[in-house]
């Protein structure tokens, strides 16, 4: 992988067959990865090394404000050349870096399959609300969410909890005692989690109102409602987040509007990717999951090839020929 912020030369990857270039100078996309331009992205890059630092134990070097330096790593045989000049930084920045995970995982899983995540929620859900209280005293509250994360090449994603950021919900107890809000519903999500021999870590839902006589604005900042958490080496994806009021109304993701008194507000966070395929997960963890409300037994049966009965025991029998037919 070669990001290049130099214009005029030809930058190339040598020994490798992956390629991820991008001129951070003109901001051009240069070969693959949608990268999508932004002035300050000090906050980017640095994000993209702290993912890079988790993949070789001995760092890949310092970064400084202000300088233009090379820096050139080799991670399992990929050479990796970056020059950057830094500017200031923007919001956008730190929002776009929450999604590196894709862009920088998704290419050296092709290279280290073994040592990256799927793809997980990402950036995490931001939500404010701001109006009056019973009381007619004004408020203002925000609080960040978290959907899941992918699972890893060993283990499951973890379940309503961010990466690359790794913040956590607030508890509900939290959020009713500093404002107007009540948690009406929170749970995980079943079926969220992208199958996979490791099983992509669940979304969260939770159910809002605001304790007001008059009209709340809500101003959302939520994504992967269109686009999903990517499995990886034969992992599924995750499930799409959703938002929705309780009169059917689906305001945009990133958009404000007016909350009603008597509305309440649906958010559904979505899950992360599954790793390797779901037809090599351990019958015994997909019973695990079913028992624990995780996996439904149609999505056990239908994509883990793995049949329990009434007592959701599990069918061995019916287990191996589903599984060998899918084969």
């Amino acid at each position: 992988m070669i990001i290049s912020k130099q214009k005029t030369r030809d930058s190339r990857l040598v020994d490798s067959g992956l390629h991820c270039l991008y001129n951070l100078h003109s901001q051009e996309p240069l070969k693959v990865f949608p990268f999508q331009g932004v002035p300050g992205l000090l906050n980017t890059v640095r994000k993209t090394f702290c993912l890079l630092h988790q993949l070789q134990p001995t760092g890949i070097g310092r970064i400084h404000r202000r300088e233009e330096r090379p820096v050139t790593q080799r991670l399992a045989g990929v050479s990796l050349l970056y020059v950057f000049v830094f500017h200031r930084i923007q919001a956008t920045s730190h929002f776009i870096g929450h999604f590196l995970s894709t862009a920088v995982f998704g290419a050296l899983s092709q290279a280290m399959p073994d040592r990256v995540l799927a793809d997980g929620a990402a950036n995490i859900w931001i939500t404010q609300f701001t109006g009056k209280d019973l009381t007619d005293r004004s408020f203002t509250y925000v609080f960040f969410s978290s959907g899941g994360m992918g699972a890893r090449p060993d283990k499951d994603g973890i379940s309503a909890t961010a990466f690359p950021s790794g913040i956590q919900g607030v508890p509900a107890e939290i959020i009713e005692n500093v404002s107007p809000l009540m948690m009406e519903q929170r749970a995980l999500v079943p079926d969220s989690g992208g199958p996979g021999k490791y099983r992509g870590g669940l979304g969260q839902e939770m159910v809002l109102s605001v304790r007001s006589r008059e009209p709340v604005v809500h101003s959302a900042m939520y994504d992967r409602t269109k686009f999903p958490a990517l499995g990886f080496t034969g992992g599924e994806n995750g499930a799409l987040g959703d938002f929705f009021l309780s009169d059917g109304t689906r305001p945009h993701p990133k958009a404000q509007y007016r909350l009603q008194p008597t509305q309440k507000v649906t958010l559904r966070l979505p899950g992360g990717g599954g790793f390797f395929s779901a037809f090599e997960r351990d019958p015994e963890l997909v019973r695990h999951d079913v028992l624990n409300g995780y996996v439904s037994l149609r999505v056990a049966r239908e994509q883990y090839a793995v049949v329990l009965d009434e007592g959701l025991a599990i069918d061995w029998e019916q287990t191996r020929r589903l599984r060998d037919g899918r084969s």
